[in-house]
């Protein structure tokens, strides 16, 4: 009948096919596993500098509210010196009319007494 020789339990091709894509596959893993890690390294580095920069902003934020506060507070003030500015004004200009019609008063007096 010529089946006299019994066949191998195993067919070396599939063995080797077997082999070769799990050493593929291995391999790719490892380069995954590894870009994954440089991604990860790479993200960590972005999310740092982003903090950074929130951090640099919020500084900026605060700088800049300290001087629309200070500005707010010196507008006041010159509103208030410039009020007070009005008051003096007011008072010299009614001291100068005083003085000078003193001073007219004075002059007629003089010219009377000649």
């Amino acid at each position: 009948m010529g089946n006299d020789i019994e066949p191998a339990h195993a067919c070396p091709e599939i063995d080797s096919r077997i082999k070769y894509a799990k050493t593929e596959i291995e391999e790719t893993a490892d380069v995954l596993k590894r870009q994954a890690s440089d991604l990860e390294y790479t993200l960590n580095d972005i999310v740092e500098g982003f903090e950074s920069c929130r951090h640099k902003c919020e500084e900026l934020r605060a700088w800049g509210q300290g001087w629309k506060e200070r500005a707010e507070e010196l507008d006041g003030d010159i509103e208030n010196y410039q009020e007070e500015i009005r008051c003096l004004r007011r008072d010299y200009e009614i001291r100068i009319n005083d003085l000078e019609h003193e001073l007219a008063r004075a002059n007629e007096l003089a010219r009377e007494d000649f």
